[in-house]
């Protein structure tokens, strides 16, 4: 199900929008990416439980890389 919204955003927001996805595209990017910062931001695993030991480590290590790079930007 997807839900049509209008939101307000900067001009640079708007350029990485626009350099990221076509305009039919757009509403899909920015879904998905909004999905994968929330995981991002609250350590929820990405990938399946299907996956062998190294690929759970290596998920969760691309987790923490994630979230160590939203600490580091929040606090520059």
């Amino acid at each position: 199900m997807s839900v049509k919204v209008q939101f307000v955003i900067s001009d640079e927001a708007m350029d990485v929008i626009n350099a990221a996805a076509t305009e039919r595209k757009r509403g899909e990017w920015l879904s998905s990416v909004v999905v994968e910062y929330s995981r991002i931001v609250t350590g929820l695993p990405a990938q399946s439980v299907d996956d062998g030991l190294l690929e759970r480590i290596d998920g969760r290590l691309a987790n923490v890389e994630r979230q160590l790079a939203v600490l580091i930007q929040k606090a520059g």
